[in-house]
């Protein structure tokens, strides 16, 4: 038995795994492994890389170099329930479709949603408190009743997010055994951006590219938030923006275009608009969205629109909220939505056919809107379509 797989069998013998005879961490890797590069997965087959659950309900996942050669990678029970206690109070707002329609109605509304998520950080800071550690027990989470689609979906976002997390993690591994050569300055940074290119072929083989770049976002919001409770981890990671944005970059270089791109990354704006709002109700400051999450939020809501899922009237005020709200961001968002749904004019990750009716959905909005709010989105129309016709003035308020 290797170094690294007697240190493993030692903690884990201290530290039994919560369901016995069942490591989820093991179980997590299985699915990561299936499309890891030869090298990596050499290392872990011959036990110099060694991965497992820790039966402690503390929250950390990190990785050990040990004495005689090799790495442990530990994944605590702790911090595998918490990701998914979050996962599964997020689901409250989320409705699933199917070719015959709606499969449920929200089961919350969006504040008792972040309300639910802020209670189960809140509950890890207390139960982290000193004089309270002694009666730890597990983190639970927020009990409602869930369809079986949105239960799935809680534990594809819960195993997509721990998917990433131990490729982040593969990814120090990687750097510190010479397979790659530092990119960047910070340690961690390197790990993300590796990690990611670890991460992506089997989570989007398992879980598709919209929830595969979402699970990674949804990983580092999580620690973000822990991090603002006062959590300190056994690696001390930059700031998530930081993060975010290199995460970004990397999807952004593996899209066909920066439309298929934005259009994937709409799930994921969802979880981060839904973070933020998390983030608020455990003191954070309000940072304003930057114009490729809201470019993102609303191609989100246009899909939703042109499929039928929601109704025109709450885009428009979406769009009179964006213009009110960051008017910096107008005309670049507006432009950019005339070139992929009217002018077509480079590559989409939509359908063809979906294409159309949303460029059909939003010269409708278009026309739809109030003067003032319509004529702030400096637009040039394509030469042979001609601008909707505005609307009396008086009409205007009522549209609004």
């Amino acid at each position: 038995m290797t170094a690294a797989l007697m240190h493993l069998a030692e903690r884990q013998r201290r530290y039994p795994p919560r369901l016995l005879g069942s490591d989820r961490a093991r179980q997590v890797l299985k699915v990561l492994s299936s499309e890891l590069p030869e090298q990596l997965n050499g290392l872990i087959s011959n036990g110099t890389i060694a991965v497992g659950e820790i039966g402690q309900n503390t929250l950390d996942v990190r990785t050990i170099p040990v004495r005689g050669g090799g790495w442990v990678i530990e994944f605590t029970t702790g911090m595998m329930d918490f990701v998914y206690a979050v996962s599964r109070a997020l689901v409250g707002l989320t409705v699933v479709h199917s070719e015959s329609g709606p499969e449920n109605v929200a089961a919350l509304a969006m504040p008792e949603v972040a309300a639910n998520v802020a209670t189960v950080f809140k509950e890890w800071a207390k139960r982290n408190r000193w004089w309270s550690r002694w009666c730890r027990g597990r983190i639970t989470y927020p009990d409602f009743a869930v369809t079986k689609s949105l239960w799935q979906l809680a534990e594809n976002m819960a195993t997509t997010a721990e998917l990433f997390m131990i490729a982040h993690e593969l990814g120090h591994v990687a750097i510190d055994s010479g397979m790659y050569s530092d990119v960047k300055e910070n340690n961690e940074l390197n790990a993300d951006a590796l990690g990611m290119k670890l991460f992506y072929p089997a989570a989007d083989k398992n879980v598709g590219p919209r929830m595969t770049f979402a699970g990674a976002i949804f990983a580092v919001r999580i620690f973000s938030g822990l991090e603002r409770l006062g959590a300190r981890f056994s690696d001390a990671y930059p700031p998530q923006q930081e993060r975010i944005k290199l995460l970004n970059s990397v999807m952004l270089s593996r899209s066909l275009s920066e439309q298929y791109f934005v259009e994937l990354s709409t799930l994921a704006v969802a979880y981060q608009d839904l973070m933020d709002d998390v983030e608020l109700n455990l003191g954070a400051d309000y940072q304003p969205p930057d114009s490729g999450r809201l470019l993102g939020r609303l191609i989100a809501e246009l899909m939703a629109v042109a499929r039928g899922r929601a109704r025109r009237e709450a885009l428009i005020h979406s769009f009179i909220r964006m213009a009110t709200m960051y008017p910096r961001d107008v005309s670049l968002i507006a432009a950019r939505l005339v070139q992929y749904y009217i002018s077509k004019s480079g590559l989409a990750g939509v359908s063809p056919d979906l294409r159309d009716q949303m460029g059909a959905t939003l010269i409708g909005v278009m026309g739809e809107l109030p003067n003032d709010f319509r004529e702030s989105f400096e637009i040039e129309w394509p030469n042979d379509l001609a601008f909707p016709p505005k609307k009396p003035a008086a009409s205007a308020g009522t549209t609004a």
